[in-house]
């Protein structure tokens, strides 16, 4: 894996985490898990007792974990302090005996915002408690750091494909297959306005989006004359259909992650929003079409050029 793909699959990580909640990252999570630690076991809620608070643990080295991921990123934080008293003392209660825990780690979904201080502060009580445990909050940039310690083949089957600029050969079939699929797809009704085709390296500028993204929609807007090719033969209301679902990612993408972020954060969220899977063909033909209708700025802003004041 190139400095290039490295840099992508970490902006593919951080939208993993950004959009999981719940169980969908609790199974992200053991997934990591299972590939870094062989003895490493998932733990499967069963009826009425649930998985008696044990999300997954280590019985080789006693290291127990319990998942916090909340729906609502706006939780209050006194319901993480209380999920964590109440679930390791089940923990305890109920795994202690048979398989003596050595280390209990909260794994919280903070959304890389970082971990609140009365968390923290319940940790270090929990220490004084039980001295003979060693407690850690596990955060999405240690997951992170677990991950890309793994094989190359294993980073795949975490993440899916890793998008690069390559020179397969347009792909009709592909591309009608990832047609279908957006023009399917459930998106607000737009009445947006799209502005003249801009200077291409002017909006690469204006967005602050890096070289590795630049690279990418480069390499895919070569394609643009057999994308033309391809649009000759559809109904070209298609065309205009596939603009305002573009844009709607993109106005999905601005509100996930506010203007003062990593624009590319905007970039990876809409090409995985129009992926149906991660496969290097499908993600490919996506990429075609985010260069055509980023070109004509159908995504990201346009560049505004300052006009000057009047002096009179």
């Amino acid at each position: 894996m190139d400095d290039a793909q490295r840099y992508i699959a970490k902006k593919w990580f951080e939208l993993e985490v950004h959009k999981r909640n719940g169980q969908a990252f609790e199974d992200f999570f053991s997934l990591i898990m299972n590939k870094k630690y062989p003895n490493f076991r998932s733990i499967k809620p069963s009826g009425r007792i649930g998985d008696r608070k044990n999300d997954g643990f280590d019985p080789s080295s006693g290291t127990y974990y319990q998942v916090y991921a909340p729906e609502d990123s706006n939780a209050k934080v006194s319901d993480a302090v209380k999920k964590l008293k109440t679930d390791f003392k089940g923990l305890y209660d109920q795994w202690n005996d048979a398989s003596p825990i050595s280390t209990f780690s909260f794994v919280l979904n903070d959304k890389y915002k970082g971990v609140h201080p009365d968390l923290a502060l319940e940790i270090e009580k929990l220490k004084k408690e039980y001295p003979n445990i060693h407690f850690k909050i596990t955060i999405p940039s240690e997951l992170q750091k677990m991950c890309f310690e793994l094989d190359v083949d294993d980073i795949y089957s975490v993440l899916g494909h890793i998008p690069s600029p390559n020179t397969d050969l347009f792909n009709n079939v592909v591309m009608q297959d990832v047609v279908n699929y957006l023009l399917n797809a459930q998106v607000d009704n737009l009445n947006v306005s799209f502005p003249d085709n801009p200077d291409f390296d002017q909006k690469i500028n204006f967005n602050s989006l890096s070289k590795h993204t630049e690279t990418l929609l480069r390499s895919a807007s070569f394609k643009e004359g057999d994308l033309k090719k391809y649009f000759k033969y559809e109904d070209p209301i298609i065309k205009e259909k596939l603009r305002s679902i573009f844009s709607s990612y993109y106005k999905e993408g601005r509100l996930q992650f506010p203007a003062d972020q990593d624009s590319d954060k905007v970039f990876f969220y809409i090409l995985d929003k129009a992926c149906k899977v991660r496969t290097q063909s499908i993600q490919s033909a996506v990429l075609v079409l985010m260069a055509y209708y980023f070109s004509y700025c159908d995504i990201f802003e346009e560049p505004i050029t300052p006009t000057q004041a009047e002096l009179f």
